[in-house]
């Protein structure tokens, strides 16, 4: 058995890496709800959460609506998936509207955000070993279809890809459980079939996002505390010659949630005057893989990845157990990928047929 170390931003990649990878089930029986448009941004989601969501008061002036069992899920069994869709504090039976400024609303309710750090405490905390395995996660920067049409007339959209991972306006964030990378459902993609599907290593090892985080270092600098989390990587399902990778994600830890969004809402409106010209210099890089180049896309806004890592996660990857919350700048992978155990997820987008 060997060990081999993938360095953040890494541009050359070993050859017998193997990376695993699962097929969810896209339970939308073909409606198109989940599609965001300029004229119905909320895409259909309100009269989801109407039908199928349960509210949920902790307090303050804004409230969860809890949505079990997603038919887009981030899990291979739907019931260890949930969704909390974020509201302002209303009657229980209608929903508001979500804003662009909803996120500075947010942010202004200190007594909400702080007893939703409590909440998720005690569902990471429970006695029942599978909480143990709870992470807590969302994803930042949602990419209107105006918002493209604009880019597309600043810079070459072939260096630039429409979208980035909040898949939806309003803010949500998603509840579920880790996947066991041994688990029969998991395939181990070797060099042959990471060739022939060429965007899913430089995916799975994020190095677009990490190559961003490197160009803009002066702005990190006083973004929250800088870590390194080690993702070990080794396909258990093989018996000889087997090579342990450990891979390095560059994170940002935070105490509180708060301090994550209010960190996270500064720096983005900092970096959107620049982040068109970063990404298409992103663009122009290349990993080398077993004599291949594999290139790779940046999101057209600065994306940010919120983590409040499960238990395991923190005892996996070496993290401080008083740190509450993770964040990855321009990840280009959700979290399920990136903490220990990770798995890449094949979700095809709702309108796809691959």
């Amino acid at each position: 058995m060997r060990q081999e170390t993938l360095k953040a931003g890494i541009l050359r990649v070993d050859s017998r890496i193997q990376i695993p990878v699962a097929d969810v089930v896209d339970k939308t029986n073909g409606m198109q709800i989940f599609i965001p448009s300029d004229n119905d941004l909320e895409s259909g989601v309100l009269d989801v959460l109407k039908r199928f969501a349960v509210a949920k008061k902790i307090g303050g002036k804004h409230m969860f609506w809890e949505h079990q069992c997603p038919p887009l899920p981030h899990h291979l069994d739907a019931e260890k998936h949930k969704i909390l869709w974020i509201d302002q504090l209303g009657d229980g039976a209608t929903i508001d509207f979500w804003h662009d400024d909803s996120w500075n609303t947010l942010l202004a309710d200190r007594e909400f955000m702080s007893n939703a750090d409590v909440m998720f405490a005690k569902m990471q905390n429970q006695a029942k070993t599978e909480n143990r395995n709870l992470r807590v996660y969302y994803l930042f920067g949602f990419a209107k279809q105006s918002d493209v049409a604009r880019i597309s007339e600043k810079i070459d959209k072939k260096k630039v890809f429409h979208r980035s991972l909040q898949s939806q306006y309003r803010g949500h964030i998603h509840v579920v459980e880790a996947i066991e990378d041994s688990r029969d459902e998991v395939r181990w993609l070797n060099k042959d079939d990471l060739l022939d599907k060429r965007s899913l290593l430089p995916m799975f090892l994020n190095t677009a996002g990490e190559l961003a985080i490197q160009h803009y270092s002066g702005n990190l600098r006083s973004f929250g505390k800088k870590i390194t989390y080690i993702q070990a990587v080794s396909n258990p399902k093989q018996a000889e010659n087997k090579v342990i990778f450990n891979i390095e994600r560059t994170m940002f830890a935070f105490s509180s949630w708060e301090e994550a969004l209010g960190s996270v809402l500064e720096l983005y409106n900092s970096l959107l005057d620049s982040w068109l010209l970063t990404a298409a210099a992103v663009a122009d890089n290349y990993i080398e893989f077993a004599g291949a180049q594999l290139k790779f896309l940046q999101g057209c806004l600065p994306g940010f990845t919120f983590i409040r890592p499960s238990v395991q996660d923190k005892i996996a990857g070496g993290v401080d157990p008083g740190i509450n919350w993770l964040i990855v700048p321009f990840s280009t992978v959700i979290p399920q990928s990136i903490v220990r155990p990770g798995v890449l997820l094949n979700r095809p987008h709702p309108n796809s047929h691959s």
